[in-house]
């Protein structure tokens, strides 16, 4: 009998979701992709049951347990499966769950054997399996994943999956990444997963799938390129679109990249599907000596510290922004940049919905600039820059009652609010919340808009996860904020609650909170968090009592002052000398190619003592680390400088 009535529900639920299915458009609420939108704005405009009054009574109401941990926001369908919200999880060891809003872990499937710890990169956890967050088509009822397969224990190999949404079982056999491209030299190069990390979200515009792919801590700076691939879809196949977009198109060098990362952040997508994305740091800039970009004055072939508008199709670069003299008079440039680490590609490029004739970007990066543009045409029109802290982050965006565009930042550890009236950011509040890690965190905003970016029908909450602070307190925190500034300030609605722990505390934990239906999700390590007004739930003990692994390791950085053989002399901020030897970085590659006097390295190794040298498994170029706002760390070579960096830091691409 048990089993019948298991039968006859499976039955129901599966009619359920066929109606579903035959509806032209998704559910309120549901949160299909990264940040909500194609424009990156992590607005909820269909929120009617989360309110100021009932986001001050939140509780934890479920915790689902999970294989590993999460670097993917989790997708949302409410309604979906009988009446049951229904949330898309995926996790670092390439699980795919099926989760209900009451908690119930509905279903589960693994894609394959992760690839463990790649080139030994910090930033990851143990494993590397789906990395970024996926994205679902509503009309096939089809969720897009990129999983890292380490194929017969010794291939690290990326699949795309078309999977059904109601079964999880895939529509056809997941397809291979694979691309080549044209060097300038005329050579082709070949698209290799080694070398090749996928982190940025999956886009899903033009009837095509987008995916983007960065490097490993900048490791193998010789290999790694930024990517951006493409699949178009007909709802039943894909097939890789005939161009493909390579960031650097140079012949085989000691540094490349121009990586695509933007702090687990998607491409966004404009209305007439153009692809907008940030680029992170490559070589010396060589910006004088290639042919530049169709219309936008700078060159194609190396395209490093920009934000980069290229068509829907890959085939054309159309608009290119990158702080450099010929764009404006304003300093650093793009060579300071790459020289400093300072990645402008660290943070997620937002579109503002047009309002009128207004069409607005905006991002901010590693040095903490938030620069605004024009979006309209084809081209990227810098408009404003305001100073503030480093972003390893994203803006989001609302439009209050009073019909004006507003945007979030989250550099750092506050919260701000810009209003674009025109083509200015108008301060209008801030507020600080308790985060560690690099800077920034990030946020959605909810509210009932009425309709596409209609205004806030009432007063919008603002969303915000922490980061962990130390080694020993690993937790991460959900934050509520009102929307609207009082005195300059937002009043905090709820929290900080822990609601997960982040014992990987060497990568950044670039969690979004989702929002859907009344409900608030949080993945975190090994955890889906469901909130709702009234839970009373705890979380795991094992959670929430997580501490950061022993790393076993040391850190130096400072200034190149000489090279002896194989050993380096590394001077510090306060003019020690620290002696390091290279050989066995050397030995296992994984030493800057071209090491420069006056220029700031990291050396990480076992141990080091004062009567000897560091024995370094690793040395590559510092990262300078201010964190406070209104500094400016490019140029600044205390800042790059530090002896004895936590190895809880790991310098390079976070």
């Amino acid at each position: 009998m048990k089993h019948l009535v298991s039968l006859v529900f499976f039955a129901l639920a599966l009619c359920a979701a066929q109606a579903m299915a035959a509806t032209t458009t998704p559910p309120n609420g549901a949160v299909l992709t990264w940040h909500n939108d194609n424009f990156r704005t992590g607005w909820q405009q269909q929120e009617t049951i989360l309110t100021p009054a009932t986001a001050s009574k939140l509780g934890i109401a479920h915790t689902v347990p999970l294989k590993d941990q999460v670097d993917a926001q989790p997708l949302v369908l409410p309604r979906f499966y009988f009446g049951s919200d229904m949330a898309y999880v995926a996790d670092e060891s390439n699980n795919v769950y099926m989760i209900r809003g009451d908690g119930l872990l509905f279903r589960q499937r693994n894609l394959g054997a992760p690839v463990p710890a790649p080139f030994q990169c910090g930033n990851n956890g143990p494993n590397i399996g789906i990395n970024s967050t996926p994205v679902i088509d509503w009309a096939s009822q089809t969720l897009f994943v990129i999983a890292y397969v380490n194929v017969n224990n010794t291939t690290p190999t990326y699949f795309i999956h078309a999977i059904n949404l109601d079964t999880l079982a895939d529509k056809f056999p997941p397809i291979k990444v694979a691309a080549s491209h044209t060097l300038t030299d005329g050579a082709a190069l070949s698209f290799n997963a080694t070398y090749q990390r996928q982190r940025a979200a999956l886009l899903f515009a033009n009837g095509n799938v987008y995916a983007a792919f960065t490097s490993w801590c900048d490791f193998e700076a010789s290999f790694s390129r930024g990517w951006l691939l493409g699949w178009s879809w007909n709802g039943t196949t894909l097939a890789p679109l005939p161009a493909n977009q390579l960031d650097d198109r140079r012949p085989p060098a000691s540094r490349l990249l121009d990586t695509i990362w933007m702090s687990g952040a998607g491409p966004a997508s404009d209305e007439s599907g153009n692809l907008i994305f940030s680029t992170g740091n490559s070589a010396a800039s060589t910006w004088a000596d290639t042919t530049p970009c169709s219309g936008t004055g700078a060159p194609c072939s190396n395209i490093q510290e920009s934000v980069v508008k290229l068509k829907g199709d890959l085939t054309e670069i159309t608009g290119l922004f990158s702080p450099n003299p010929q764009y404006g008079s304003f300093t650093p440039d793009a060579v300071l940049m790459d020289q400093a680490d300072e990645d402008l590609g660290s943070g997620g490029v937002l579109l503002a919905p047009q309002r009128g004739s207004s069409f607005f970007a905006a991002i901010a990066g590693k040095d903490g600039r938030l620069f605004l543009f024009n979006r309209s045409g084809t081209g990227l029109q810098f408009l404003q820059l305001r100073q503030g802290s480093p972003c390893w982050c994203a803006p989001s965006y609302f439009t209050g009652q009073d019909s004006v565009g507003r945007i979030v930042a989250s550099q750092g550890k506050i919260l701000q609010t810009f209003q674009i009236p025109a083509t200015i950011l108008s301060p209008e509040g801030t507020s600080t919340l308790s985060t560690g890690q690099d800077g920034g965190f990030f946020t959605t905003v909810s509210c009932n808009g009425g309709g596409v970016f209609g205004n806030c029908a009432n007063t919008p909450i603002i969303w915000a996860v922490s980061r962990p602070l130390s080694t020993a307190s690993t937790g991460v925190n959900l934050y509520a904020f009102s929307g609207l500034a009082v005195s300059g300030s937002y009043p905090l609605l709820f929290g900080p609650k822990q609601v997960g722990a982040w014992p990987n505390i060497a990568g950044n934990a670039n969690i979004v909170p989702t929002v859907s239906n009344g409900q608030v999700y949080v993945a975190s390590n090994k955890l889906l968090t469901i909130l709702k007004e009234g839970g009373t739930g705890v979380l795991p003990a094992a959670e929430a009592a997580a501490v950061a692994p022993s790393t076993g390791g040391f850190a130096i950085s400072g200034t190149l002052q000489a090279v002896n053989g194989s050993v380096l002399t590394l001077v510090n901020r306060d003019g020690k000398d620290r002696l390091i030897d290279d050989s066995e970085a050397m030995a296992n590659g994984r030493i800057e190619p071209a090491l420069t006097t006056g220029e700031a390295y990291t050396a990480i190794g076992p141990s080091f003592s004062s009567a000897g040298p560091l024995h370094a498994d690793a040395i590559f170029r510092a990262k300078c680390r201010q964190h406070d706002a209104g500094e400016n760390s490019i140029g600044a070579q205390a800042a790059c400088t530090g002896d004895q960096w936590p190895p809880d830091r790991d310098p390079g691409q976070q």
